[in-house]
């Protein structure tokens, strides 16, 4: 099956690896401190897991990674 460009489904799955990418990348591999800080601000969200949206998943990888950034800065990590 040759890529359409054109394809709705094809548009939509790019668009939904370039949303949920940020996410996703906390969860390949083991990072301890930016899995903690990820699950810190859902945690904070009080929702169930279920219940999260692609905002918020965004929101916490963008928190969990300006954590992990102040740690490299710190020199902790």
């Amino acid at each position: 099956m040759a890529w359409d460009r054109n394809d709705p489904l094809n548009v939509l799955a790019l668009q939904l690896d370039a949303m949920l990418r940020p996410a996703a990348d906390f969860c390949n591999g083991y990072n301890g401190p930016a899995q903690r800080a990820f699950a810190k601000h859902v945690q904070t969200l009080g929702k169930h897991v279920n219940e999260l949206t692609v905002a918020d998943l965004q929101a916490a990888a963008a928190f969990a990674g300006a954590e992990l950034a102040d740690l490299q800065q710190k020199g902790l990590i």
